[in-house]
Order: structure tokens, then sequence, then C-alpha cells
């Protein structure tokens, strides 16, 4: 018994002695890198860290170093201390490859030190997606254990200029040839690196909608196309058979109607492109009510529920619950191969490891809501390259939902994914977004209305119904309005009525549009549209007042919207003619009734005689 302890002991010390990064050792080491992340023009970055290992004690001493690599296949691993080539090993352990360093000699003495070089390439850290370089770096595992870490990433210049770095650099320093951004170790303990260079990333899309009328009359049926956000703009380029209309929901929801007979099916092919930016565009003014929205309780979040209520009170900020959430959520990937039920922010709650991104979105707009902060559900396509780290959820791994929140500074709704921030190891999707998110829908009123393209209610195969590749964009990237005008037929005595119609012809959206109609030079009527998506319709009614023999009616209506200038002339002249016409005719017919009376009543009188 008493040998067994002793021999339990004995491996404790050695356990202590040849592991720096254990909870043990730190007390016993000083230890600290300094890692250079150099990417070259074809995006293979190469990483040289150099590490440095101080004893604290006299009789401690470390024999290896393991370093602990989340999410990277390294490859052509080297280290070498001074002209001397050192052993090392790798090991797997899930998602994380573990680096073993062997040293060749005993290091003995307080306040001796070790300096030894470790270095590897990684083809995935840099990636060329479309027209943006991507770098992702992830969070370093276990940095308590350094007492000093800095990473200095290295970018050509050619790769364009800096669309996001998140976190901000320490310092920046540009050469003729590259650009390092170097970072310290209070920067990286919560994230990663993510950064972007390019000005923004563009997607070709193709997208296809079932409609089915089976409700036995005829209907008004509607497709939710994607909408401009904050972070992308549409380009429309055929929307096939053509909508009776489009409009904006209170939401910012594109719905596309189509009348449908009983019984009557329509396929709707919709192709475009979709400009994706790194820093949030502020497109138009957020009304009172969409913030009332976004902060009320519904299905699936629970804003009032005790657990939720408590929680968001601790949490208060919209960094902290994305923090909350990644640090207390699992993604369960056997999910994927299932049907699986969406839980709701409280079930969310009650089953941390059974997530998905539904679940890990649900959570985030229920707590933020609860803390009286706006926030809603997006669903729609994230590009991924590595389905294990950026995995899609939604409809058969097609598409991928992610909240966003009400940023009061910047007046501006902010995506985060909180996924992500799991599958990726640490890889911050807080502070920016990456260009491959695409919104096709945006749940704020109802959580699960309207639904997105790719949804199996809408197609028989969803991922035949969503084609999307990188793009570039196209030619014809502005819109101009048509106005056209409709009066009633038939004759009207003192006033007539003027449809009017103001049509966006072109591929994207226009914003803040001001119909005015003026008869000659006096505005009758101005209205306010905020938003006219692509194809859209506006449609309004105004009365004509024209009075007796036209004596009020205007020489000239004009009609002005987004710049264009539409004139139509009255007709006075025509139009008193046709009210001298109308009042003959109407004379004409007294005439004839009281001609017709009076002869009605001297035929009576003259058969009573």
């Amino acid at each position: 018994m008493f040998l067994r302890k002793l021999f339990g002991l004995l491996i404790l010390f050695l356990f202590c002695l040849i592991f720096p990064r254990s909870s043990f050792a730190q007390g016993y080491f000083k230890t600290s890198i300094v890692s250079n992340y150099k990417v070259s023009q074809e995006g293979v970055t190469n990483v040289q860290s150099s590490i440095t290992i101080t004893n604290l004690f006299t009789e401690k001493y470390a024999k290896e170093f393991v370093l602990n690599l989340s999410h990277v296949k390294p490859l052509a691993v080297s280290a070498s201390e001074g002209d001397i080539q050192l052993s090392i090993k790798q090991t797997y352990e899930d998602d994380n490859t573990l680096l073993i360093v062997s040293f060749k000699d005993e290091l003995v003495g307080k306040g001796k030190s070790r300096t030894f070089t470790l270095s590897y390439s990684d083809p995935s850290i840099a990636s060329q997606t479309g027209e943006v370089w991507e770098i992702s770096i992830p969070r370093i595992k276990q940095a308590e254990v350094f007492s000093e870490y800095q990473v200095d990433l290295e970018i050509p210049n050619t790769f364009g200029t800096e669309a996001y770095i998140s976190p901000e650099a320490k310092e920046v320093t540009t050469g003729n040839d590259r650009t390092v951004y170097s970072f310290a170790k209070d920067d990286l303990e919560k994230s990663g690196i993510t950064a972007a260079f390019g000005r923004f990333q563009t997607f070709s899309f193709k997208l296809k909608y079932k409609l089915n009328n089976a409700d036995g009359k005829k209907g008004m049926y509607t497709i939710a196309l994607p909408p401009d956000t904050s972070l992308q703009k549409l380009y429309y380029q055929n929307i096939h058979p053509e909508p009776d209309n489009i409009k904006a929901d209170e939401d910012g929801n594109w719905l596309a109607s189509y009348s449908l007979g009983i019984g009557k099916t329509e396929t709707v092919e919709v192709t475009g492109y979709v400009q994706i930016f790194a820093s949030p565009r502020h497109l138009y003014t957020q009304s009172p009510a969409t913030f009332l929205i976004n902060t009320t309780p519904t299905n699936y979040w629970e804003v009032n529920d005790p657990t939720i209520k408590t929680l968001a009170k601790q949490l208060q900020t919209p960094e902290n619950i994305y923090n909350w959430i990644t640090q207390n959520l699992k993604y369960n990937y056997q999910k994927l191969s299932q049907t699986p039920t969406r839980l709701g922010a409280v079930n969310a709650l009650k089953n941390p490891n059974d997530a998905l991104c539904t679940e890990f979105t649900d959570l985030f707009v229920a707590l933020a809501r609860s803390a009286g902060i706006p926030a809603r559900e997006i669903e729609g396509f994230a590009y991924t390259e590595n389905p294990k780290s950026e995995p899609l959820s939604l409809v058969a791994e097609v598409l991928h939902a992610w909240p966003e929140y009400w940023d009061s500074k910047t007046n501006t709704w902010i995506p985060v994914d909180p996924t992500w921030g799991v599958t990726t190891g640490g890889v911050d999707y807080f502070h920016k977004l990456d260009l491959r998110h695409f919104a096709f829908v945006i749940h704020g009123s109802k959580p699960d209305k309207p639904i997105p393209a790719g949804s199996i209610s809408l197609t028989d195969d969803s991922k035949d119904a969503v084609y999307i590749t990188y793009g570039s964009l196209p030619e014809k990237r502005n819109s101009t309005v048509d106005i056209s005008t409709n009066q009633t037929k038939f004759p009207a005595l003192f006033s007539r009525k003027l449809k009017v119609v103001i049509q966006n012809t072109g591929p994207v959206a226009i914003y803040d549009v001001i119909p005015k109609i003026a008869y000659d030079n006096t505005v009758v009527s101005s209205d306010y549209i905020s938003i006219l998506p692509p194809f859209a319709k506006y449609v309004q009614s105004v009365n004509v007042e024209y009075g007796i023999l036209a004596s009020n009616a205007p020489d000239t209506i004009t009609i002005t919207a987004y710049g264009e200038k539409v004139s139509i002339s009255t007709n006075r002249s025509f139009v008193i003619i046709e009210q001298l016409l109308i009042l003959m005719v109407l004379i004409l017919l007294v005439v004839f009734l009281v001609f017709f009376r009076f002869n009605k009543t001297r035929i009576l009188l003259f058969r009573k005689r």
C-alpha cells in the first residue's frame, strides 16, 4: 500500500515537471510565446513561434512542451533550439492537435531559461473567397499558461484594403510589400483573430420557390425574396414569372405576391447578385413600432420566463449575452442527420449540449429582448468550406440561422453568429461577421415567418432550390422609376379618379422616395415611400375636382418621383364640352320624362271622358 502511494506521488511529481501547459506547472515555470503568422501570396500561412520557458524553482525543469492547436492541421512541423533540431510528436484529440516537443538536455536552476522555435505551415488559415481574402486564427487554448503572448500577422499588400479585423491590432506597420498587425495577450484571451481584405464580397444566386393553391378558392400567395440589410445589397436580374407586386413588411422582408386560381401551382425562379459589406450601412430610419415588436415575447423567445429574466438581468449587454452562450452551449453534430425539433430559448437552457444554430439564435434573441435590447433572427445562407467548423443546421444543411441586435449608438442592426463562435473554436463572430452570411429572411414579429427560400414547404428539394456561387457585380447597378397614369373611362360630371402607378424598373431597391402630385403649380398630394424594392409598384389614387364648366379643373397635372416627371393635360375644353353634353343629356332626359308623364296623364283623362 505504501509503495502504491509512493509510486502515485512520483508520477504526479514527474507530471508537474514535464507539462508546463498544465495547471500544476503554472507555478513552476514562466512561459512566453511570440508567434509570427506570415501569409504568402498563394494563401499559405507559415507560422513561427519563439517560446521561452523560465524555471521558477531550482529543482523543477521541463522535459517536454505541449502546444494545443484548435481546428488546425499543421504541415511541415519542426522545432529547434539554436542549431539543434528537437524531436516533435503530433497527436490528435477531437478538433485539437497537440504538438509535443521533447528537449535533449535537462536545464536545472532557478531563473534558467530555454528558448526554442516551433514552426509549421497551414493552408487553411487564409482563404480566398471570391473577391475577398479571409484570415481566421483560432483562439489559443489555455492562454493562462503564458505570462506573455504576442502574435504578429503579416499580410501581402496585394490582398487589398482591410475590410475588417477583429480584435483591433495594438500596432499596424505598413511596408512596401506587406502589412504587419501586432496583437498582445489581452487581445487574444477571449477570441482568435478574424480578418478580411477586399472591399466587399459578391455572390451570384439562383432560387426556386414552389407555390400551390390547395385552399379550394382563388387566393393571393407570397414568397420572401432576400432583402437589403445593413450588410448586404441585392441586385435582381430576373423574377419569373413576374409577381403582381413586391412590398416590404414591418420587419424589412420583401414579399412578392402571386394570384393563384383553384388547384393551380406556380414555380418561381429568381436570379441575381448580392453584395456583402464588412461594415453596416444605414438604410432607413426605423419606426418606434419596430423596436417594440423586437422586444416582445413570442413562441421560442420566452422573454418573460423567470429563468430568462434572471439571466438577462445578470448579462445586460449583447456582448455578455454572446459570450455566455458561446461558453455554455455545445453544438450537437449528431442532430444534423435527424429532423431536429426547434427547442426555443428556455429548452435550450435546459439542454445546453443539444444545440443547433436555432437554439444559439433563439437564446440570444430571448435574452437580449428580456434585457430591453431589440433583437431578431436572420435565416439565410452562409458559405462554408468546412461543414465541421462552420456547419449549416437548417433544412438539409442548406440554411443557417443567426441573430442580430439593434445598436442604438450607431443606429444599425448588428448581426452576430454565436453558433460559429463555438464550432470554430473561438473565432470572434461578435465584433465582426464575415463576408459569407447572406440573409434570406428577417424574423422579428414572428419567429418562423416568412419562410425562406430553400425551405421544404416551398420546394420538393431544398438543395435544388438554392444555388449560390461567387460572382462579380452586374453591369446594371442602378434603378429608375416609371410613372404611369390611368383615368376613369366613363364620363364624369364634376370630378374624375386618377390612378398613379410608380414602378421601380431597375435591379436594386430605392429609398426615401417622395412622390408628389401637383395641379398646375399647387402640390395637392405628397407621400413618403421608405423603400421601393426592385420591380415593385406604388399605387395611389387621387380625385381631380373639375367644378361647374371646369372652373376648378387644373390645366396640367404633374407627377414627380425620384427624379422622374410626368405631366398630363386635363383638356379643360374637352371637360367643358363633356360637361355640357352630360348636362344636355340630363336636360333632355328630364324633358322626356316630363313630356312622357304629361302625355300619360292626358291619355288617362281622355279615357275617363
